[in-house]
């Protein structure tokens, strides 16, 4: 079977290293996968383009890994000529690596998404909560926020769009229009995910404000009420000079 049947990923990097992480959809799948996902796997895995070494680390109060894969982006952002050149696709690349397949029943085996909206759980502690990743910057794709929320019966999803570059571009438009200044994909993303946002009830947490979230709030209300979507309640954080 293939990782991705039961985990999903993230990636970042700094410079010339890449961290991958792996998050079983079930902590029961953490020890499993502690025995089968080494870094000596991994290190295989990526070795026509990772050219240093490959570091796990479990982090046992959450059930998930952290991969750091050294000199593994061709130099970095600035001297790469990848198409890729931050690695965002390496988490996607892992989960379709072949492991062995395991003796439980396969329906236990397979993510909650495999089979549609998946029921709450609840603890002890009281209710599970829910959270998804959307963006990891500014310019990331959509598609996987999108399924995210239409089966992975969320709570919450986080869109993680903002840097340094991100800002400085926020400040030149707003001087140019004080209506913008916020993430040029905003209007983009909200016409997909707004509808999906208000029928499954997920709440939605960016920086794709900017430079001018008032700005960004205000957007995302007139696109609520163009759609029909009674109910939202929207929220941005002021203050400061966003520089």
């Amino acid at each position: 079977m293939k990782l991705k049947e039961i985990a999903h990923s993230r990636t970042g990097d700094k410079g010339e290293i890449s961290n991958i992480s792996v998050i079983p959809y079930r902590e029961e799948d953490f020890d499993f996968l502690k025995e089968v996902l080494t870094a000596e796997k991994v290190k295989e895995y990526f070795s026509e383009i990772c050219h240093g070494s490959v570091t796990r680390y479990e982090l046992e109060g959450i059930k998930a890994f952290n991969f750091v894969l050294d000199k593994a982006l061709g130099g970095g952002v600035t001297r790469s000529l990848a198409l890729d050149k931050h690695g965002k696709t390496l988490g996607m690349a892992l989960l379709e690596m072949e492991i062995p397949e395991r003796e439980a029943d396969t329906e236990k085996r397979f993510c909650p998404m495999a089979a549609g909206q998946a029921e709450k759980e609840y603890t002890p502690a009281g209710r599970t909560i829910r959270i998804g990743s959307g963006a990891g910057y500014a310019g990331d794709r959509l598609d996987a926020a999108v399924e995210l929320m239409e089966k992975g019966n969320l709570d919450y999803i986080i869109f993680e769009c903002l840097a340094e570059r991100t800002i400085a571009l926020g400040q030149k438009e707003k001087l140019k229009n004080p209506r913008k200044g916020y993430n040029r994909r905003l209007e983009y993303r909200m016409a997909r995910i707004l509808p999906l946002a208000h029928r499954n009830k997920i709440r939605v947490i960016t920086n794709m404000g900017a430079a001018n979230p008032y700005a960004a709030a205000v957007k995302t209300k007139e696109m609520a009420e163009a759609m029909g979507l009674a109910g939202f309640k929207i929220a941005c954080v002021t203050g400061g000079r966003h520089r």
